[in-house]
């Protein structure tokens, strides 16, 4: 083939590449170089279309002919080194990307590319040294700018980074996107009311930027600010209409807000977007159970269970039952959540409080040592062994796991109630005294409390203490008998007979067929009638 015809088939193969005919152009090609072998730019021109082809290894061995041709050819490694890069092949790709380097220092996209590379291998300091070239061969350029903050940023050196994003942020003061990008870097850096600000920057700048909405809501959510979190996701949802992941956190920020109607609404808006996402059907019942409809949630909880079988929907589950009385079918929720994650203590001690309900009382007891086993210093595990210790008529086991729940949460006024509970019917009446009194002073209302509290004081001949307690307890229960006769002997005992008659004849009244109603009737003669 004479030069001019090669020059015609070289012609012809550029003309192929333009009109889109691959194939064509990479016979032609090859034709040129079965005729001149030595062409370099014939084998250039064949790897970049192996590259847009997607035959990678086709396009390594063209370019390292070309480089054998023109070994001092910076563009030539240039290319090697990319495809290596994009094949995976990091060692050799940085190797001809430095040698790019070395032909052409003052190339400022040989360096960054060589940053790139290094980026993808890890070496911190190399792609930190090579952007830091970038720059010095374009001061001038904020995207050079933003790539040595990005770099400082991998390598968490915080003050450099933000110092080289505020540099890029002078060249481009009202592009949204650089506000945004050094909000995040802020963000990173620990510095949240800053990246608000250059959030809020973002969005002044162009009101359409979701990306800016969604991360100033995120940020306003976890600063518990959800009056604003709210309108700022639906700004965003205005642009993202069908992304189940913006309704689902607006859902979380609307619960936050009280508005638990809306936030099921979202959850429920987010599942329906995305039906495959069992977590969306898992939050559509946590926001059905938080607004009271346990029926809804148990639905919706059996729903992402169909896709998943995750523990803590299974637990979440147990928790609906439960409030619907369901024992049965609860504790089979929290078993199934137990067999996936067998160490579970919080699972244990739910299934310890249903096993209670049911009257399964050992296996209560079980339950709640499974979970202490796990975490030993758990109050609510400690309270439900005792309970479930103290309904078996283990008193003592009871106090003892009483204490330990009081030990690790002092103002726990459940277990400071068992506890003197269980002192009163052992009959360690100035400790349970004690405890009484520690458990009104977080629940003063308790009107049963008072009157056991009075009772003790009763037993012990605290006659004073004793009459205070019971009017406080009669506040709250005017119409139990006993308690008006409790009151009457403590009267009686201080002088107080008048008063004392009054409380017997409330007595009478209230039970009139009380089994000691005759000597009530009886006692009552010798007592001073009541003045009116």
């Amino acid at each position: 083939m004479r030069p001019e015809q090669v020059d015609y088939r070289f012609a012809l193969a550029l003309a192929l590449r333009e009109a889109g005919d691959y194939g064509g152009a990479i016979t032609e090609f090859r034709r040129v170089i079965r005729q001149q072998p030595g062409n370099a730019s014939a084998h250039t021109e064949l790897a970049a279309l192996y590259l847009s082809v997607g035959d990678h290894s086709a396009a390594v061995a063209e370019y390292r002919e070309a480089i054998r041709l023109k070994p001092q050819d910076p563009a030539l490694h240039e290319n090697l080194g990319l495809v290596l890069r994009k094949t995976g092949v990091l060692p050799e790709a940085i190797r001809e990307l430095q040698r790019a380097v070395e032909l052409a220092k003052d190339n400022a996209d040989y360096h960054r590319n060589l940053g790139e590379a290094y980026q993808s291998a890890g070496d911190i300091p190399g792609f930190i040294q090579e952007y830091r070239e970038e720059v010095r061969l374009r001061p001038g350029d904020p995207d050079a700018h933003l790539h040595l903050a990005n770099a400082y940023q991998a390598a968490s050196d915080w003050e450099n980074s933000l110092s080289e994003y505020r540099v890029a942020l002078e060249m481009r003061p009202n592009s949204p996107e650089m506000h945004y990008t050094y909000a995040m870097a802020l963000k990173a850096a620990g510095r949240e009311q800053d990246a608000m600000r250059e959030l809020n920057r973002a969005v002044q700048l162009r009101a359409d930027y979701p990306e800016a909405l969604v991360a100033l809501g995120d940020m306003l959510a976890a600063e518990k600010n959800y009056e604003l979190a709210v309108p700022t996701y639906r700004d965003a949802l205005r642009l993202r209409p069908d992304d189940p992941t913006l309704h689902s956190r607006l859902a979380g920020a609307l619960r936050e807000n009280g508005d638990l109607g809306g936030a099921a609404k979202e959850s429920q808006e987010a599942a329906r977007l995305d039906p495959s996402f069992a977590g969306y059907q898992r939050d559509v019942g946590n926001a059905l159970y938080n607004k009271g409809d346990y029926k809804g949630a148990v639905e919706a909880y059996r729903a992402s269970l169909a896709r998943l079988n995750d523990p803590q929907t299974q637990q979440n589950l147990g928790l609906a039952l439960e409030q619907l009385a369901d024992w049965q079918n609860a504790s089979q929720a929290f078993r199934e959540a137990l067999k996936v994650r067998p160490n579970w203590s919080e699972a244990h001690l739910n299934l310890s409080i249903t096993l209670s309900q049911m009257n399964d009382l050992p296996g209560a007891a079980a339950e709640a040592q499974a979970a202490l086993e796990i975490t030993p210093n758990l109050p609510d595990a400690h309270y439900t062994l005792g309970s479930a210790w103290m309904r078996m008529d283990k008193l003592d086991e009871a106090v003892k796991e009483f204490e330990e729940a009081l030990r690790g949460k002092p103002d726990y006024a459940e277990a400071r109630l068992a506890l003197a509970d269980a002192l009163r019917h052992l009959g360690h009446l100035e400790e349970a005294i004690g405890d009484y009194r520690d458990y009104l002073r977080l629940r003063p209302q308790d009107a049963v409390a008072h009157v056991n509290l009075a009772n003790c004081l009763l037993r012990t001949r605290n006659f004073d203490a004793a009459i205070q307690e019971y009017e406080q307890g009669i506040e709250g229960q005017p119409n139990e008998p006993i308690t008006h006769y409790n009151l009457a002997v403590a009267l009686e005992a201080t002088g107080q007979k008048a008063r004392a008659r009054q409380e017997y004849e409330t007595y009478l009244q209230l039970s009139p067929a009380a089994p000691d109603a005759g000597e009530v009737r009886k006692h009552l003669r010798d007592l001073p009638a009541s003045k009116n």
